[in-house]
C-alpha cells in the first residue's frame, strides 16, 4: 500500500508543479512516477490486484486530465493576455506613427 501512496503523492505533486509552472521540476517527478506505475500495474496479476491496479489508474488519468484542463484554461488566458498586449502596441506605434498624433505632431 506505501507504493501506491507514494505513486498517488508523486501524482499530486506533478499537478502542484505543473500549475505552479514549474515544469522542469514537474518533468523530473513525472519521469520518477512512470516506471513505478508501469512496476506497479505489472506485477498485479490476480483478479483482485488487476482491479486495484486499474482503479489507481483510473485516479491517476483523473488526476492527470484535472491538471491538463487547468493548464488548457491558463494558457487560453495567457495566450488573450499576449494578445491584448500586442494589439496595444501596435495602437500605440500607429498612433505615434500618424502624422496628427504622437508627439511630434
Amino acid at each position: 500500500m506505501k507504493e501506491l501512496e507514494h505513486l498517488l503523492d508523486l501524482t499530486r505533486q506533478v499537478q502542484l508543479l505543473a500549475e505552479s509552472g514549474d515544469w522542469s521540476e514537474a518533468a523530473r517527478l513525472d519521469a520518477q512516477r512512470r516506471p513505478l506505475l508501469e512496476s506497479y500495474m505489472k506485477r498485479r496479476t490476480d483478479a483482485d490486484g488487476r482491479r486495484a491496479a486499474a482503479e489507481t489508474l483510473r485516479t491517476v488519468i483523473e488526476m492527470n486530465r484535472d491538471t491538463v484542463s487547468s493548464l488548457c484554461a491558463r494558457r487560453s488566458d495567457m495566450l488573450g493576455k499576449v494578445s491584448r498586449t500586442l494589439s496595444a502596441g501596435r495602437a500605440i506605434r500607429a498612433y505615434l506613427d500618424h502624422p496628427a498624433g504622437g508627439m511630434g505632431g
